[in-house]
């Protein structure tokens, strides 16, 4: 009975002390922290903000809005998979791209999580899952955030020209989705982020996202990152693939204008200089260890709009500042590319690697058994000889 009573109490506190992560995350409080927010204009009906905190955190934001003439949204098709986002900003550059983010999560077979739609043509591969929220464009150019689990009409569905899906929802018209980010354990987590947002009306996008894993930029917890998407108008939101993944690119201000969570030395800025961890001095100047390497993505989002009309003209820190001030120049080199290109290999390798060991382990078995019969003859064979030798019989009988 002691014995019992011993095992049940120590099942007991294992369980109490995990029972908080095991059931939800819940909000924590946040920190109070400067802000410094630099808005800029790189096309019609896009708006661009960089945001830095003192937490450190570094954010950034496309808010678009969809009215504009010539201002539409696109996704991957099933042959533009896996690229990195400056890739896939590339090769829509005749179209106009003005903003390009990674989007949907990937399973472990390398296959998307949800529905992948691009140019009105569904993936092979995509399906409808309750457990992920899906962003599209119908054939009329309106936008649609759906929620985990909320229901999509069929009818509807079969208008989407353009999807993505992501999971867990951020807002719900216009709250914050807090049962829904409770039971995720990494909610607390700073990463890496991005999300996508509609405002109320359906007219306005909202692209976010977050540097993280790095001494510049911790990342943001999911809570923050709704918070944040609502703070830039966004009443529905969705979290996309993060952590290494994130990525975006503004081809008017440079190509990719986040730091993806790759380890890199670059040209040190002085406003961050205090807050990195490691530096060392170079013919060029100071460089910190930040982090720039991106990664093959499976799918993309790209906001397609006009050129400006004045090309010269970037934007202005306050929104509603009268006047323009020029473009700001972030001295940070270019992302690397990815270490080890895959692209849509990574498919089948997913596969051809497990039967590859597969095989390999058989051949090994059926060697090894080979072996030992060629042993096992050798053996009957020298006693035969053996036996002739010494004048017994080869049978072994009297």
């Amino acid at each position: 009975a002691t014995r019992r009573a011993a095992w049940l109490a120590w099942a007991a506190l294992v369980l109490g002390a995990a029972w908080p992560g095991l059931t939800h995350a819940q909000e924590r409080d946040r920190p109070d922290y400067e802000v410094n927010d630099l808005w800029s204009d790189p096309a019609p009906g896009v708006r661009y903000l960089d945001r830095r905190t003192s937490v450190p955190m570094h954010a950034y934001a496309a808010v678009v809005d969809l009215r504009v003439e010539g201002v539409r949204v696109i996704s991957t098709r099933y042959d533009e998979r896996w690229v990195p986002v400056s890739e896939f900003a590339a090769a829509h550059a005749d179209e106009g791209v003005a903003v390009a983010v990674n989007a949907g999560f990937w399973i472990g077979a390398q296959r998307p999580l949800g529905v992948a739609i691009g140019r009105g043509e569904p993936w092979p591969t995509s399906y409808l899952d309750e457990t992920v929220g899906v962003f599209a464009i119908d054939d009329r150019g309106r936008a649609h955030l759906f929620a985990p689990g909320e229901p999509i009409e069929p009818e509807l569905f079969s208008t989407f020209v353009e999807a993505v899906s992501g999971r867990p929802a951020l807002l719900r018209a216009g709250e914050i989705d807090a049962p829904g980010l409770d039971a995720f354990e990494s909610a607390n987590d700073r990463a890496p982020r991005t999300a996508v947002g509609l405002d109320r009306t359906r007219r306005h996008l909202i692209l976010v996202v977050v540097d993280g894993r790095q001494p510049a930029s911790h990342g943001m917890t999911l809570y923050e990152l709704a918070r944040f998407m609502e703070e830039l108008g966004a009443t529905d939101a969705m979290n996309l693939d993060g952590g290494g993944s994130s990525a975006m690119v503004v081809p008017r201000l440079g190509g990719v204008v986040n730091v993806p969570a790759r380890g890199r030395w670059e040209i040190a800025m002085d406003d961050v200089l205090e807050r990195w961890t490691r530096t060392r001095e170079t013919v060029g100047g100071t460089e910190v260890w930040g982090h720039g390497r991106e990664r093959e993505v499976m799918n993309h989002l790209a906001v397609l709009a006009p050129p400006p009309a004045d090309p010269r003209v970037v934007g202005h820190a306050d929104p509603l500042a009268a006047g323009l001030a020029p473009p700001v120049v972030v001295r940070r080199a270019p992302p690397l590319p990815p270490r080890i290109r895959l692209g849509q290999a990574r498919e089948w390798l997913v596969w051809a690697l497990p039967l590859g060991a597969c095989v390999l382990v058989i051949g090994v078995l059926f060697r090894w058994r080979a072996r030992r019969a060629r042993s096992g003859g050798a053996r009957l064979r020298r006693s035969i000889e053996h036996r002739r030798s010494s004048g017994m019989p080869a049978d072994g009988s009297a």
